[in-house]
């Protein structure tokens, strides 16, 4: 009786474990994860956190510009390892500033929600020569992944 009662209990935890890794349990608040998702964006770049916003990027990659290519994370990483590239856009590359950075600072905020296919997009200074696009998804790790990043 005490091996089944032990069974069931670990079969119990078992689905647990499996419903979350599935994204089953995830709090559903979209708006609130987001704005703390647009936070950590934001503050990865305005500090110079290069790896802080890695972690954030899609591991499908990540599309610059609004009709700009993907780039994969593996390519973007790559990138930022050796300081190159999209990493010169976001962060300062020896002695020159970083163009985009001065686009990641919370100002008026324009964001849409699709939550029935878990993406979003937010428009940071909206209608201003400062306007500056993020596209997420909602991952079944229960987290925003930035999916892509839109300049003027």
């Amino acid at each position: 009786m005490k091996r089944m009662l032990a069974m069931g209990v670990a079969m119990v935890f078992a689905m647990g474990m499996v419903s979350h890794a599935n994204g089953m349990t995830c709090d559903r608040n979209y708006d609130a994860s987001l704005t703390k998702a647009l936070g950590a964006t934001v503050a990865a770049v305005a500090g110079n956190k290069p790896d802080a916003l890695l972690a954030q990027i899609s591991p499908d990659g990540v599309a610059f510009g609004t009709d700009g290519p993907l780039v994969s994370l593996m390519a973007l990483k790559a990138q930022f390892a050796q300081k190159t590239g999209r990493f010169c856009d976001l962060f300062p590359c020896g002695a020159k500033p970083a163009p985009w950075k001065r686009l990641f600072v919370l100002g008026k905020i324009d964001k849409q929600i699709d939550a029935a296919h878990g993406l979003a997009s937010i428009v940071i200074n909206a209608n201003s020569q400062d306007e500056l696009d993020l596209s997420y998804k909602f991952t079944t790790q229960c987290k925003w992944e930035i999916t892509g990043i839109g300049v003027p």
